[in-house]
């Protein structure tokens, strides 16, 4: 179960980021679904002395981002977007979920929990926080900014916690608008 790169690089011009990125895109090799990740490398690291960077930063901007994606291929859900600045030692992973040794029987249902939040617009990221795991959930067009979470011991428990938190918040939305409605 590996991703593999399907197009190289396209970079991107995005006003508001003092960066070079560019969108690569990966298909799932058991499913056949495809992904765009999004590479982002800060301009204060493009204007470094490649011999001044830490080897992950400098490698990513020899390659337009694919050594970057490289490190994310074996994950269960690639991420969206990966940052590096001047200073990183390991790429910074916006969405996606990281495989978890002892956890492959929970991998067809972390990626359709994933599937459904991307439906929706929303990247489900998947991260150790301590001996638990937290799932927090980002609007796909914006990687600033406050989340909501789901909690659990395993990153499948996590997902399906934040999913449970994100239909809860939905019908009260849905009743909060009902009652206003109705008087």
């Amino acid at each position: 179960m590996a991703w593999r790169v399907i197009q190289n690089g396209t970079e991107l011009t995005h006003h508001g980021y003092d960066a070079r990125m560019w969108r690569w895109n990966v298909v799932d090799e058991e499913s056949g679904a495809e992904k765009p990740i999004i590479v982002r490398v800060s301009g204060t690291a493009l204007a470094s002395a490649p011999a001044d960077l830490p080897d992950v930063v400098a490698e990513a901007r020899e390659t337009d981002g694919r050594a970057a994606v490289r490190r994310f291929l074996d994950w269960i859900v690639p991420p969206d977007t990966i940052e590096l600045d001047t200073f990183t030692e390991q790429p910074r992973a916006i969405g996606g979920i990281p495989r978890v040794p002892d956890a492959e029987d929970e991998v067809p249902e972390l990626r359709e929990i994933s599937e459904w939040f991307r439906q929706r617009g929303i990247a489900l990221h998947v991260e150790r926080n301590g001996d638990d795991w937290l799932a927090p959930m980002l609007p796909l067009d914006r990687d600033v900014g406050s989340a909501s979470y789901g909690t659990g011991p395993t990153p499948l428990e996590a997902a399906r916690d934040a999913r449970d938190r994100f239909l809860g918040s939905a019908i009260q939305a849905t009743s909060a608008i009902t009652s206003t409605e109705r008087g």
